[in-house]
């Protein structure tokens, strides 16, 4: 039956056993999404899989692909400049119990559930130059799902317009993950709970490094969230929180609701980064479920811009304000830059600003009082280096990326 299901698909499969990239095992064009899953889990090491453009209808599983670390599958877009499109399906696009593969160049969008879901046991996963956009379903619907994933990288990815109670990015149980040069934007959300960045599930060591957040609506930076103990992958459960050793540096963020959002988590960090005209809160302290109080997570060097809003940090019961550090950051109240320093209901360690910090159009301070703040600050590069051990992998392969566009 197998050997059928092959020949039936086969029509879909072009091999192209050309002389290869060192590495690679051969090249495969595949023509419709109705061959790829079988073409990849049948996929040797270092095979290249490639997609010419046009309409892929979803859903689309892959399952049991296995890459190695010396030669990884790639599922490529054949033209970069007209990628293929994954369309509709409860899911566009999904990977389910691979290893080491890349995915690269691709478009998922209009399904139900989630556009992509990539997880499900699956480790040392690169998702390079994808899209997710415009959602069809719009309820609790991700732009990216991630459960139960390790070992992963996210690189100039674009997320935009998910699920109106969803996430851009639904990390679940995950662990040693980096998303770098992502681009999230949703604008005017019609729910009331959507976020944008959500590693929960005790999720771990996982960086959110130079992204940019366009109004990315309620919580564009959330670490930690609410699942319920039974929704804990592996043993993720025993910290007791649902992130722990999450940092987010280098990012630019801009209106929505909340920048950041610490949410029954601990040992997070979010620093070196830009805020720009939030539309409500700077920063949120919040628990959602768990029995500790929420602790020890770190809001420092950054650099915010605002003016009108609710409250600059808001924060909920079961909260532990003063093991929380606010620590050298820098304010801009627009309306009233003699008050730009907020009191807040937590300690402060040197807070600064006042003076306009005059952003260019890539929002980087002119003004020398600022120069030291924010996702341009010359600082940035020593701190994130000492986090990168927690996501080794993704951050060795994200600088190979790196140096390959130069």
């Amino acid at each position: 039956m197998r050997h059928k299901t092959w020949q039936a698909l086969a029509w879909g499969v072009a091999a192209l056993w050309l002389a290869s990239p060192a590495g690679w095992a051969a090249d495969i064009e595949v023509t419709r999404s109705g061959a790829l899953p079988e073409t990849v889990r049948r996929a040797k090491p270092g095979t290249r899989i490639v997609l010419p453009p046009g309409a892929y209808p979803g859903p689309c599983k892959i399952t049991g692909a296995r890459g190695t670390a010396a030669a990884m599958i790639r599922i490529v877009a054949k033209d970069p400049a007209r990628p293929p499109v994954f369309s509709g399906g409860d899911v566009a696009f999904q990977l389910i119990d691979c290893q080491y593969v890349i995915v690269d160049g691709l478009i998922a969008e209009k399904a139900t559930v989630n556009n992509i879901q990539v997880g499900d046991k699956s480790h040392h996963v690169i998702l390079k130059d994808v899209v997710s956009r415009d959602i069809a379903g719009q309820s609790n619907c991700d732009g990216i799902k991630a459960p139960d994933l390790t070992d992963f990288l996210m690189y100039r990815c674009t997320v935009a317009r998910w699920g109106a109670e969803g996430s851009a990015v639904d990390m679940v149980g995950c662990a040693r993950g980096l998303m770098m040069k992502c681009r999230f934007t949703y604008p005017k959300p019609k729910g009331q709970t959507a976020n944008c960045i959500q590693p929960k599930g005790g999720t771990h060591d996982v960086g959110v490094y130079r992204c940019r957040f366009d109004d990315a609506n309620f919580r564009a930076m959330q670490f930690g969230g609410r699942t319920g103990k039974r929704y804990f992958f592996r043993n993720n459960l025993k910290q007791g929180y649902e992130a722990y050793d999450v940092v987010a540096m280098g990012n630019v963020l801009t209106k929505g609701e909340s920048a950041a959002a610490f949410v029954s988590c601990t040992k997070c960090a979010f620093a070196y980064n830009t805020i720009v005209d939030p539309g409500k809160h700077v920063v949120r302290i919040l628990n959602e479920g768990i029995d500790k109080p929420v602790a020890g997570n770190v809001f420092a060097r950054n650099l915010i811009v605002y003016a009108k809003l609710a409250e600059v940090l808001n924060h909920g019961p079961k909260v532990d304000l003063a093991s929380h550090r606010f620590e050298v950051n820098y304010w801009y109240n627009r309306l009233k830059p003699a008050g730009s320093i907020p009191k807040l209901r937590a300690a402060q360690t040197e807070p600064a600003g006042g003076e306009d910090p005059k952003l260019d159009k890539d929002f980087k301070p002119a003004a020398d009082a600022a120069k030291a703040y924010g996702a341009h600050a010359p600082g940035l590069e020593k701190a994130w280096a000492e986090h990168v051990k927690k996501f080794e992998w993704a951050w060795k392969h994200a600088v190979e990326l790196e140096k390959n566009r130069e």
